[in-house]
């Protein structure tokens, strides 16, 4: 999905979310690997953010799911 680490992080940027480096490698060897990404932390840490950032670069949706 993701080109390079670089084309991810201009993309995630550019969609308004600033992601520092461990964050943007992370999701950038996810998807490499065709792994999942495990977000944990309180309410309004930006977890949502960032999967609707990620959506946005990689032109796909969220499948949100309440559990």
């Amino acid at each position: 999905m993701f080109s390079s680490l670089r084309m991810l992080d201009e993309g995630l940027r550019a969609s308004g979310y600033i992601a520092d480096a461990v964050t943007t490698s992370t999701v950038y060897l996810a998807d490499a690997l065709h792994k999942p990404v495990l977000l944990e932390g309180p309410a309004g840490s930006g977890k949502t953010q960032l999967a609707y950032a990620v959506a946005e670069v990689g032109r796909t949706h969220v499948e949100r799911l309440q559990c």
